[in-house]
């Protein structure tokens, strides 16, 4: 497969590459460590964080499904692209990991089911956009939308039908539903969420809830 997917100016949209496996990891743990509405209320931890992404990040090697966006003129890493195929056998993680993580977790599990009761395809069909970023020094040059548009891409090489993710703030519903075309077709109140018998995520700062978001790739 060819990596450079789709090009623009000097940035490159590329598949996921070894070589700058420090750099994706960096862009993602730079994002959603210190702005993911869900992560900021329980509190986790950069470490925490970084044990998360880079247990999904690690798969990449053999599964590349995900994308890169480099500045080509300083070789740089400045939008990471986190992708899957729907249902794949998550990556082990530490315990301290998991426990922190396990009320996103929760909500996110709870949206995917309520999607695929109704869904006429199979899960191994979809593309999961799991976590995307982009440098915000590169603000404006539509690094989020061309990480997407990369993505689409390259899930459309592999046969993969549909594509799906769950956004968890108003920034990125608007990227996915009014710059990349997705349909918003559930929602879960982050107010309302109940996990445990209490509320992890009420009174979460400007953000109300967590979307599952979802596209036709077949007519693309």
């Amino acid at each position: 497969m060819v990596n450079n997917i789709h090009a623009d100016k000097n940035i490159k949209f590329q598949a996921y590459s070894e070589k700058y496996a420090k750099g994706f990891l960096h862009r993602l743990l730079d994002s959603f460590a210190s702005k993911e509405p869900m992560g900021q209320k329980l509190g986790l931890t950069t470490s925490v964080w970084e044990g998360f992404i880079e247990a999904f990040a690690n798969r990449e090697t053999s599964k590349n499904h995900s994308v890169l966006a480099i500045d080509e003129d300083q070789d740089k890493v400045v939008g990471a692209c986190l992708n899957e195929v729907f249902g794949e056998e998550p990556p082990k993680l530490s315990n301290e990991v998991e426990k922190a993580f396990s009320p996103v977790l929760a909500i996110l599990d709870q949206l995917d089911k309520a999607h695929f009761q109704q869904s006429s395809y199979s899960p191994s069909q979809y593309l999961h956009i799991f976590m995307i970023a982009a440098d915000p020094l590169y603000s404006g040059q539509g690094i989020a939308s061309g990480l997407i548009d990369a993505s689409h891409n390259l899930a459309i090489t592999k046969g993969l039908k549909r594509s799906i993710a769950e956004t968890t703030g108003p920034t990125s519903t608007h990227v996915f539903c009014e710059k990349s075309g997705y349909h918003s077709e559930n929602k879960i109140l982050y107010d309302s969420f109940i996990w445990k018998g209490h509320t992890p995520f009420a009174g979460i700062k400007n953000a109300v809830a967590c979307h599952l978001v979802t596209k036709n790739l077949d007519t693309i």
